[in-house]
Parts: C-alpha cells; structure tokens; sequence
C-alpha cells in the first residue's frame, strides 16, 4: 500500500509525535509499504531525508520550539496526487485540514486520523 504520514511535527523535534511517526513510517516500510512523510521544514533537519516532503514553516511558532506549516496553495495536493496514497494519516491541525480535504475529494477511500491532546 501507499501510505502518506502527513504531521505537525517531525524530526529533529523530539517528542512524542515525532517518534511516532518515525516508528511507524519505518514499521510500515519494513511490512513492505511505500511511505511518504509531509511535515514542515525545522532548523537542524536532516539535509538528505529519503521519502520526506518537507513543508516551508514558521520557526519556533509563539516562542516554542515547533515549526508550523504555511498553507501554500496547492502544494500539498500536487504532492498527494502524484503519490496517490491508498490511506492518508493525518492530525486534525495543519496538514491534516489538507490531508481531510483530499481524502473527501479523491478515491483514497481510508483515512487515519489522530489526535495528541492533553
């Protein structure tokens, strides 16, 4: 399966998300799975990521150390489309407003939505 991992936050964050999506996109692929992971761009990322889009962010958003993701028209459809994933994981802010939107108009008939509220 194709499975798009679409998050808020990603290495080299540390933090529960991060290491969640970490275990299971690696997970996923040792199962065989082709995975792709959208998150926003971070200071001190990894130059030469392998299946990872990063998203052009907002640094250390409100004084804390995430990035958010800008919502730039567009390019995160032109990416979901050309990986045409079969289940799209996403969290209810940011990406995952897009991530929603594209699962509603396309054929990717599961989706995978979670939430780390406190």
């Amino acid at each position: 399966m194709y499975i798009i991992m679409l998050t808020n936050t990603f290495t080299p964050h540390a933090g529960g998300v991060a290491g969640s999506v970490e275990t299971f996109a690696a997970e996923y692929r040792n199962c065989g799975h082709k995975v792709l992971v959208v998150g926003p761009e971070f200071e001190n990322q990894p130059s030469n990521e392998i299946d990872v889009v990063r998203l052009p962010a907002i640094q250390n958003f409100n004084g804390s150390d995430f990035s958010v993701a800008l919502p730039i028209s567009g390019l995160l459809k032109d990416i979901l489309e050309t990986f045409q994933p079969d289940i799209v994981h996403s969290p209810p802010l940011s990406t995952g407003y897009d991530g929603t939107a594209y699962r509603a108009l396309s054929s990717v008939t599961r989706s995978i939505h979670s939430s780390h509220d406190v």
